[in-house]
């Protein structure tokens, strides 16, 4: 049985920040986490839309827009890297956003229902990161929505900049036309099992490991998904050039740390001036104005609320981490929470139990700068 972690501690620092300040932070590691429900109408249609990424926007330093275009490419179908744009033109083609109740219940038969995920499967400093893309589409069978069901891994390489995913990492069809090295492939309840095909639906690499998506039809399992991490010394033959040169760490050359900030590999804590003093602000006229937001949930700090919130990680992908990760919360003049990012990663389990708990984060009492709420920003970090 694999073991969970909990939190051993939470610490909390104020940042101060104007809005476009807030924009413009990203730092060394930038994983925005965006989430949407929303219920769409169109001619007399109904469009369920569920969206859950994890938005890379900074990596050691490296240019990400080869990925981000890619994902949105596979993800909306459309040819641009920003994804605010992209999302809104994605769910503006199945209605408008419902904003008060029906009169009448929807027809179950005009009913459609979307997913959409962005979830970081690994990410190895300096070198690449993997995420799971998802796009599907179920349309009730009088839906004028067209059915898909995309499901796609890929690993970007910080160094080359590529988005490389199943045929760009492995030589596939070596494994499924020859059955050599048949039985590594194969977990341990199949071992016994006469095998009659079967075939690489996706790869990618995780940790150093190869992560492989194999369907085999067994003699009594009969059609059979599962997924197994292999050593690159066991795959070596089938791993293409590209996914061969990230398994081997590099050195930084000099065309590479053009593309790269001066700090490389590592993930850091975000700078902070006179972080164990009160938060402050100069005004307009040079007087230092001392002003902070207030949790306001009666009778509960904000570390009892958020060590009561956090549940046990499981890991499947990274296993047991111990760590630190730091969230920064966006706070509107409102109060309200309208932005999440992790900003120092341990691991992805972890680091999205984190998002979770922060993005649920109750309103707040906003910051007060002369006289008028002002937006801030909570940098929160959790050592498991």
């Amino acid at each position: 049985m694999k073991k969970t972690y909990r939190l051993t501690a939470i610490f909390c620092l104020i940042l101060l920040a104007t809005a476009t300040a807030m924009a413009q932070q990203k730092g060394n590691y930038s994983m925005r986490y965006v989430k949407k429900h929303a219920l769409l109408s169109h001619e007399g249609e109904t469009n369920v839309v569920n969206v859950d990424m994890e938005w890379p926007e900074a990596m050691d330093g490296a240019e990400l827009l080869p990925l981000q275009a890619y994902a949105i490419k596979l993800l909306f179908q459309q040819n641009n890297s920003d994804l605010d744009p992209s999302l809104q033109a994605f769910m503006s083609g199945y209605g408008e956003e419902v904003q008060q109740q029906f009169d009448a219940l929807p027809d179950d038969k005009r009913v459609c229902y979307v997913d959409i995920e962005m979830r970081l499967l690994s990410y190895t400093p300096g070198r690449y990161v993997t995420f799971h893309l998802k796009r599907s589409v179920k349309p009730a069978s009088q839906s004028s929505q067209e059915a898909s069901d995309v499901h796609k891994m890929v690993t970007y390489d910080l160094q080359t900049l590529k988005p490389l995913s199943r045929d760009d990492i492995l030589r596939h069809d070596r494994i499924e036309m020859s059955f050599t090295d048949f039985e590594i492939l194969l977990p341990e309840d199949l071992l016994q099992e006469r095998i009659y095909d079967l075939s690489v639906n996706d790869a990618c690499l995780v940790n150093d490991k190869v992560l492989l998506v194999n369907s085999v039809v067994g003699e009594l399992h009969g059609e059979y998904t599962y997924q197994l991490k292999f050593s690159p010394e066991s795959m070596w033959r089938y791993l293409t050039k590209d996914a061969r040169a990230m398994l081997k760490p590099q050195k930084a050359t000099s065309s590479s740390s053009k593309k790269k900030s001066e700090s490389k590999g590592t993930s850091q804590v975000p700078s902070v001036s006179n972080a164990s003093q009160p938060a402050s602000l100069l005004a307009p006229d040079g007087v230092v104005e001392t002003i902070q937001p207030e949790f306001q949930v009666p009778d509960v700090t904000l570390n009892e609320y958020l060590t009561r919130s956090v549940r046990s990680v499981k890991d499947e992908i990274n296993g047991v981490k111990h760590g630190m990760v730091m969230a920064m919360v966006d706070v509107d003049a409102q109060g309200w929470t309208t932005g999440t990012r992790i900003v120092l990663p341990l691991a992805a389990a972890y680091d999205r139990e984190v998002a979770r708990v922060v993005r649920g984060l109750p309103r707040w009492k906003p910051a007060i700068r002369n006289g008028e709420p002002v937006a801030t920003q909570i940098a929160i970090a959790f050592e498991f």
